[in-house]
């Protein structure tokens, strides 16, 4: 007899190996590993439902997220709009508001005007 290793002394004194034999004798597992070997291995089938229903939900989410896309789109044309709109109405303040200061030195200067003609007489 070959004197045992340690490897060959680990594999009997393992407590998983020694019980193999004991569930070899359980006529339960071993009609389990029959029926499992013996069954042959069917490869997954997709219906033609399944197929049609898996192409209309990514239908459905491509046509949702172009949906999306486009109101981004649109959305963001329509704040850039009313953005310009905003400025221009700024702008178009603004020169009032330059027109109204324009005027307001023009009485001013008048004023000044009658004023100094008024002492002078």
């Amino acid at each position: 007899m070959d004197r045992p290793t340690m490897q060959t002394a680990g594999l009997v004194c393992s407590p998983v190996l020694s019980s193999f034999p004991e569930l070899l004798d359980q006529p339960d597992l071993l009609d389990a590993l029959r029926v499992g070997l013996e069954t042959p291995q069917r490869p997954s089938v997709i219906t033609h439902d399944q197929t049609s229903s898996h192409i209309l939900t990514i239908s459905s989410l491509l046509l949702l997220l172009l949906l999306l896309s486009l109101l981004s789109l649109l959305l963001s044309l329509l704040l850039s709009l009313l953005l310009s709109l905003l400025l221009s109405l700024l702008l178009l303040l603004s020169l009032l508001l330059l027109l109204l200061l324009l005027l307001l030195s023009l009485l001013l200067s008048l004023t000044s005007i009658i004023i100094i003609i008024i002492i002078i007489n």
